[in-house]
Order: C-alpha cells, then sequence, then structure tokens
C-alpha cells in the first residue's frame, strides 16, 4: 500500500536517479500478478496471487533536433510498500 510518506520516500528517490522527473506525481495502478512456484502440472491451488502497486513517471524531454520525446519510469512495489523494480522507457 502507498501512503503519502512512502510516496514521498519513493517519489525522491526517482527524481534523484531521474532528474527530468523532478516535481512529476506519479500515476498509482494496482495491479494482481499470479505467482507460482509449482511446475505447470501441479495443482493450480499451489499459486498464490500477489497485489502490487505501479507507479508511473512521465515526463516529456527536449532532443537536440528540437522535439520532444516522451519518458516513462515504472516503479513495482512489493505489498509491503517495498521497491520490487524501477525501470525506464526512452
Amino acid at each position: 500500500m502507498v501512503n503519502a510518506f512512502n510516496e514521498e520516500r519513493i517519489n525522491q528517490i526517482v527524481w534523484r536517479q531521474y532528474p527530468e522527473f523532478q516535481g512529476v506525481r506519479p500515476m498509482v495502478q494496482h495491479a494482481n500478478i499470479n505467482s507460482s512456484s509449482a511446475s505447470a502440472s501441479q495443482s493450480a491451488s499451489i499459486r498464490s496471487e500477489n497485489k502490487h502497486t505501479i507507479l508511473l513517471y512521465q515526463a516529456y524531454v527536449r532532443l537536440p533536433n528540437g522535439k520532444s520525446m516522451s519518458r516513462w519510469v515504472r516503479v513495482s512495489l512489493k505489498q509491503d510498500g517495498s521497491i520490487a523494480k524501477i525501470s525506464s522507457s526512452k
């Protein structure tokens, strides 16, 4: 779960790693991710459903030719609010 304190802490981490996103507030999404350590032949009852929160940051950056490009940073959070993964796109 993302509370205001946790979101601000994550914002600081994103802004430090990606300065062009300074001041950008994320869109919050919740996703159910089915995970399984079982093989396909084992029972589906072993599978567990995890709820993850995803924070999406979007910014537009200027390119040397004068055009702008959309950039995204995606932060996947575990159920306890800690960061599972940070990825960016160009």
